[in-house]
């Protein structure tokens, strides 16, 4: 695993999406799991995206001076975005992106738009 990436909280009544994490390996390999809010049930999803994409977001990341990010405190129970690279190190960011470095910005919305495509539509019938 190149990135690790989680959003939101499944046991949180503020956040009913749940939590979703979404692994990225350098060879473009994508994990996706979504745990549901009060169900707990785990639901995954595997995909494959050019390895330009995982380089993308660690420059954009580098560039941001990832791990060593501006903090701000955060608000209990308030959204937010945590970003693990193994050997480098782990970030819990806000969800707003307007409070991070414009790289780490660019790379959040890259990963974002991952959870986003490895995500089927829900189930209409």
């Amino acid at each position: 695993m190149l990135i690790h990436y989680a959003t939101g909280n499944e046991h949180s009544p503020t956040d009913r999406a749940g939590r979703f994490t979404l692994e990225l390996d350098a060879d473009g390999s994508v994990r996706l799991a979504h745990h549901a809010w009060l169900t707990g049930q785990v639901r995954s999803w595997s995909a494959r995206v050019g390895p330009e994409v995982a380089a993308a977001v660690l420059a954009d990341l580098r560039d941001a001076g990832f791990p060593a990010l501006p903090r701000r405190h955060l608000m209990p129970d308030e959204r937010t975005r945590t970003l693990h690279l193994p050997g480098l190190g782990t970030a819990v960011l806000p969800w707003d992106l307007g409070s991070v470095p414009p790289g780490c910005a660019r790379a959040l919305r890259t990963l974002d738009a991952l959870v986003d495509a490895t995500t089927p539509p829900k189930d209409t019938a």
